[in-house]
């Protein structure tokens, strides 16, 4: 997994190391999950098969994710966000999160989802089980930088927000659940096409989802619930109360993409939108939307 040759992932000026890079799943994180498989990849909530068509994919071991680091960048990220959520991550695993998190806690805990979820989607990591990550963002469809603030001391970006729920173990009937499904638009702005990506993924009793939706609020039903916490933005006051979380399956929340809102110029982060939720219908928005076409209308 060299990476002689290319430039930093993060400060994007100096070149990587030669060697591993970033460890985007940190060494202290794998090697705790070392030894606790076999893990099996899930696709959409179905088993990931080997070429055989028949037999499951597993691994022995939590697959590792690296992307191109300096020797700057790689020890920041490390002093910054590792070394105070180690603790704090490991402590929240050893009770299977049922703990309430000090306001400074919830804090560092916040702050290292974000910045690990965004790592694993960067689209110069490199996957030791590549369809871990099928779809990295899409940084060329964003209007502002996502991984400087890592670097730099500043608090993540106001333009994603990240929840975490506690998964629920047990199957469902599917008859018996209501997806929620909240639209993502790309948005067609003064010239420019800004895609809302989500990142969504599980780690161990906890699952996080990050969303990139810059100038357009969410709003979304399981949070006001209760059901799931919002971890960013957050009251830097707030303590945040894992024990509290319900379990609650995958299928409860997803996010629908392939819409594309065309918005006059000069408006987008200018004039206030109304909230995204699963209740949102795009094609009956008011002012000052233009119009709305699926991503097959470019």
């Amino acid at each position: 997994m060299g990476f002689s040759g290319q430039l930093c992932a993060l400060c994007e000026v100096r070149p990587s190391t030669a060697g591993d890079g970033e460890d985007a799943w940190p060494r202290w994180l794998l090697k705790r999950f070392r030894g606790t498989g076999p893990f099996t990849l899930y696709e959409n909530d179905t088993p990931v098969m080997k070429r055989d068509g028949v037999t499951p994919r597993r691994s022995e071991g939590f697959p590792g994710v690296k992307l191109p680091a300096c020797d700057v960048c790689n020890p920041t990220l490390n002093r910054r966000f590792e070394e105070p959520a180690k603790p704090i991550i490991r402590r929240v695993f050893d009770v299977g999160a049922m703990l309430e998190l000090s306001a400074e806690d919830a804090n560092v805990l916040a702050e290292w989802f974000v910045k690990t979820w965004l790592l694993l989607a960067h689209p110069a990591a490199r996957h030791g089980e590549p369809r871990m990550i099928q779809k990295p963002l899409n940084l060329d469809l964003v209007i502002d930088d996502l991984y400087g603030w890592m670097i730099d001391g500043s608090p993540p970006p106001d333009t994603v927000s990240m929840w975490l729920m506690r998964q629920d173990v047990h199957d469902a009937d599917n008859g018996e659940l209501v997806t929620l499904q909240t639209p993502l638009p790309s948005i067609s702005a003064d010239g420019r096409l800004i895609k809302f990506q989500s990142i969504w993924l599980g780690l161990d009793v906890l699952e996080a989802t990050l969303v990139y939706h810059p100038h357009w609020p969410i709003e979304l039903p399981l949070e006001g619930e209760g059901r799931v916490a919002r971890l960013w933005p957050r009251d830097e006051n707030e303590p945040l109360d894992l024990a509290a979380l319900p379990p609650v399956h995958t299928r409860e929340m997803s996010w629908l993409s392939g819409i594309r809102v065309v918005l006059p110029p000069d408006t987008f982060g200018v004039v206030s939108l109304p909230p995204l939720s699963p209740d949102t219908r795009l094609y009956e928005l008011p002012e000052p939307i233009l119009g709305v076409m699926g991503e097959s209308q470019k």
